[in-house]
């Protein structure tokens, strides 16, 4: 034995690959908009309206995959950062 912990159901995916996977799966069905910085996301009721240096794209479904720069843009969700924990 060398020590550590076992979670029988626990699990672990390297995101980076699982990332790759779900674009490739979504196809034409996702617009991808990397290395923007987004000022601000509001919703009209009807869509997300992201702002991004003066340009605003709305959008019926949104991800936010920023970690904890997510609560900056929706100051109304809760989170709080743990260490070793993926957001």
């Amino acid at each position: 034995h060398h020590g550590g912990h076992f979670y029988p159901h626990g699990g672990w995916l390297y995101l980076p690959s699982l990332a790759r996977a779900l674009l490739a799966e979504a196809g034409q069905r996702i617009h991808l908009h990397l290395g923007s910085r987004v000022d601000a996301i509001t919703h009209d009721g009807v869509h997300w309206c992201v702002e991004t240096r003066g340009t605003i794209l709305k959008t019926d479904t949104l991800v936010l995959a920023n970690g904890m720069d997510a609560a900056r843009l929706l100051p109304e969700i809760s989170l709080q950062p743990v260490r070793g924990q993926l957001i």
